[in-house]
């Protein structure tokens, strides 16, 4: 894969979620268990792209962009990995069974910390 591979277009559906007084922007794709990507600090979830496919062939895959990063706005609040944690699980109903740990694993911990059940 080279940098000619990847693109700015979102290919997934994406959509908004107002959560915790933030405008989360998050893309899903494929149907099954769900697995959740977490991008780590200036990333985004559009980062993930070449390996969506692969992915969604087996699981709804759902691609956030936290706070200030992506297509996701800054608000008045700390960049809190809590904070985070807490937009992210406020996404995920039921919670998802499998994860792609991003940002020394700290996010998934914290989500799963408030989210009894998480694997």
């Amino acid at each position: 894969m080279t940098a000619i591979d990847w693109t700015t277009e979102a290919k997934g559906v994406g959509q908004y979620a107002d959560v915790n007084g933030l405008h989360l922007y998050y893309e899903t794709h494929g149907e099954g268990r769900q697995l959740i990507l977490l991008h780590g600090g200036l990333g985004s979830g559009e980062m993930f792209g070449p390996i969506i496919p692969a992915l969604a062939a087996g699981h709804q895959v759902i691609a956030p962009d936290l706070q200030g990063h992506g297509r996701t706005g800054d608000i008045d609040r700390p960049l809190d990995v809590r904070l985070m944690a807490d937009d992210t699980g406020s996404l995920l109903r039921p919670p998802p069974t499998a994860w792609k740990p991003s940002t020394d694993g700290r996010i998934r911990r914290q989500v799963r910390n408030c989210f009894v059940g998480l694997t």
